[in-house]
């Protein structure tokens, strides 16, 4: 949320200038933390430019859908913040339509669209206790203090705020006040919650706890959630999808693990953190020629760029029998020269043919290959994912 009521509320102007305010059982509003009807967020031929040159967003077709939790995925500059605040009602967009829940909003301004949004600054009031931060969208959209109360408590219990109510915002960890900046959004019941690099702020062991904890709120609550960020692993330890974008262009929208194991080009690739990219100087079906030699895939379809993940490889001593006898295996020798201890993994890093690639191992415990040692690779062909250049 941000600081500014008509931007963060999500509620009509006219709302707390109500005399009487019907009560919210009168209205059939669900209590805080009660399960609700999730919202679609359509996207079409959305575009943004600032100036003559720079493009923002460059013609966006997106869907998300109701009770998802969607990660907007990509480096800083790629336009994922930006697709968000025209989401939120807080940009406009240059072109284009943005429909939440089948009603199209594009024009329709911030404070009237049911959406909040949390950000990496938590913006939260530092002359307010805790009840006050997280009941102040309810007293502008004059919700009755008896209802107040309930609303407050309630999602206090959700979120963990239980015995801060009292407290002083400066009294406060990063955690807490996190937990206070989501439990202001949530307690207005939005239809849809966006969060802006929410957790960046924390060091990584609080990071990792929340990360948890807000995947399984979102799925208590079943809201749709638009999460950005441009944490890898944190995009695929909360998502149901994710979207990943560059230079204001959506480049793959898919499930962690399909946007992971089988990115569509080498941007996405090398975003997610993959290494072992060798380019393809020739393919005849199924083979393909790279750098470390002639590879095996299991399918024929044309591509300019072989990935291998390095968890897929086995190693072991040269000449000994395959990992599974008769299968198809693409088998190679390299040797080591490098390797790094990580404890429940070793990375080794090894010069193969005219390249070098990478390999992750899990510690077992057996035996570890010393700088040097010649070494047997093994690859099984569905792991040699073929790709766009």
């Amino acid at each position: 949320m941000t600081g500014t009521p008509s931007q963060s509320t999500g509620v009509a102007e006219n709302s707390a200038a109500m005399d009487d305010p019907p009560t919210e059982a009168a209205r059939g509003v669900p209590a805080a933390g009660a399960p609700r009807e999730a919202s679609s967020i359509s996207l079409r031929n959305l575009s943004r430019r600032f100036g003559d040159d720079a493009i923002a967003l460059d013609d966006i077709d997106l869907d998300i859908r109701p009770g998802e939790f969607f990660t907007l995925l990509g480096p800083s500059g790629c336009g994922k913040t930006t697709l968000l605040r025209l989401i939120a009602g807080l940009d406009v967009a240059d072109a284009g339509v943005i429909s939440i829940g089948n009603r199209d909003v594009t024009m329709t301004p911030a404070h009237r669209r049911s959406i909040n949004t949390v950000f990496q600054s938590y913006a939260l009031f530092p002359h307010l206790n805790v009840r006050d931060n997280i009941s102040f969208g309810l007293r502008m959209q004059g919700i009755s203090k008896e209802d107040q109360a309930r609303r407050v408590a309630d999602i206090a219990t959700i979120i963990k705020l239980d015995g801060l109510l009292n407290r002083r915002i400066d009294q406060l960890s990063g955690g807490q006040r996190q937990r206070i900046a989501l439990a202001r959004a949530l307690v207005c019941e939005p239809d849809v919650l966006l969060l802006d690099e929410s957790l960046s702020a924390l060091d990584a062991g609080l990071r990792e706890q929340l990360q948890f904890e807000l995947r399984a709120l979102q799925q208590r609550l079943g809201m749709t959630f638009v999460f950005v960020t441009h944490d890898q692993e944190e995009a695929m330890v909360m998502s149901d999808r994710i979207a990943v974008l560059n230079d204001g262009k959506i480049q793959q929208v898919g499930t962690p693990q399909e946007v992971y194991e089988t990115p569509v080009n080498r941007f996405v690739a090398s975003f997610m953190g993959h290494d072992n990219l060798f380019d393809i100087t020739a393919q005849s079906g199924r083979q393909v020629e790279t750098a470390l030699g002639d590879l095996i895939t299991e399918s024929s379809r044309p591509g300019k760029v072989a990935l291998i993940r390095p968890e897929t490889i086995e190693l072991s001593l040269p000449g000994t029998p395959g990992v599974e006898p008769g299968a198809k295996l693409n088998r190679l020798e390299g040797d080591v020269i490098g390797r790094y201890y990580h404890g429940a993994t070793v990375e080794y890093e090894l010069a193969c043919g005219d390249a070098e690639i990478l390999v992750e191992e899990r510690n077992s415990g057996d035996r570890l290959f010393k700088v040097g040692s010649r070494v047997q690779i093994e690859i099984y062909p569905e792991d040699v994912v073929v790709i766009d250049s």
